[in-house]
């Protein structure tokens, strides 16, 4: 699977953060949600063009489920943001990260070259430093508004896509792009729109 189709696909994870906030938050689900969520659904669809070949849609699907799990941390640090202190919420988030892949890991080891954990390094500091700024985002904005702005990532790895795997997307693949960035802004602009009308009231 194509990393820019993989990566489009997590990021459908404002729809799903909608629907926690909905569910332990509290949050009304409007008509407006409900019509975003059609549009990144149709959006996916275009993107993994479900055939029946478990080839194609096995990774297809465990993307979607990276983007459920996403919403789904996305909306406890929301919850945690005025009890916790950010840095204990990263600390305990790689902690339980760590010993989930320690099983695997022992499982499947195999001693990396140098190259490998000189890459390997690069993607844990990488995702640690992510996961500090994302989480002092969550801090001080909702998590339906912070999560938008993870759609400027498409654009980088679809040319590092190309540049190093010479991958590139079809043109159904960039429609449903389309779409799925379509639904998350639009469900950005319904937040912004009542955020300005709360600060008014």
């Amino acid at each position: 699977m194509m990393i820019a189709n993989s990566t489009i696909l997590t990021k459908i994870s404002p729809i799903f953060t909608v629907i926690f906030a909905a569910i332990f938050l509290k949050e009304k689900i409007k008509k407006i949600h409900i019509i975003s969520f059609i549009i990144a659904f149709i959006g996916v669809i275009l993107v993994v063009k479900p055939t029946g070949s478990s080839y194609a849609l096995l990774p297809s699907l465990a993307a979607i489920l990276s983007a459920f799990l996403g919403a789904g941390v996305a909306t406890c640090i929301r919850t945690l943001r005025k009890k916790e202190n950010p840095n204990t919420i990263v600390f305990f988030y790689a902690f339980f990260s760590m010993c989930l892949s320690v099983p695997l890991m022992i499982i499947h080891f195999q001693m990396p070259t140098e190259y490998q954990l000189i890459v390997l390094l690069s993607a844990g500091i990488s995702s640690t430093v992510t996961q500090f700024t994302l989480t002092f985002a969550y801090r001080f904005a909702a998590a339906k508004e912070i999560s938008v702005y993870n759609y400027s990532s498409i654009i980088f790895v679809t040319l590092l896509g190309y540049v190093i795997w010479g991958d590139m997307p079809d043109k159904l693949a960039f429609l449903g792009y389309a779409f799925i960035i379509g639904g998350a802004l639009l469900l950005w602009f319904v937040s912004r729109k009542e955020t300005v009308e709360e600060k008014r009231i």
